[in-house]
């Protein structure tokens, strides 16, 4: 197996997942699971100047 993949591929690879998304996707799309929110640019930043001074972050 390859560790890269290439443009082609990659474009190949998102055709096809328009067509058919991946069954994980739809089950939380009928289930109504979205993704929680990233937060804003300020927050991002917080949790990153947390990880310098040893601080644990969650995701």
């Amino acid at each position: 197996m390859e560790n890269n993949i290439t443009m082609p591929r990659l474009k190949a690879l998102q055709e096809e997942w328009q067509r058919n998304p991946p069954l994980l996707l739809m089950v939380a799309a009928y289930l109504g699971i979205k993704n929680k929110e990233e937060g804003s640019p300020e927050e991002l930043l917080e949790k990153i100047i947390g990880m310098e001074h040893g601080s644990a972050i969650t995701l």
